[in-house]
């Protein structure tokens, strides 16, 4: 009975493990290689800060004229 049970946590934690290693691995790989090809990930809140930004430039700029 006792072989068993070490026997079933044995592979329970091989096997977690394993599986935990490849998700990891594989992801690293992905995310990498697309890093790699199209460059960092702009997101969109990054994309209307900029906006805004040039949006109260135009709007000084309008100030001054």
């Amino acid at each position: 009975m006792f072989v068993f049970y070490f026997t079933q946590i044995a592979l329970d934690i091989g096997f977690g493990t394993t599986w935990w290693l490849l998700k990891n691995t594989s992801s690293l790989i992905i995310n990498g290689t697309m890093y790699l090809i199209r460059g960092p990930v702009v997101n969109e809140v990054d994309l209307l800060k900029h906006e805004i930004k040039l949006l109260k430039h135009d709007v000084d700029t309008l100030k001054i004229n």
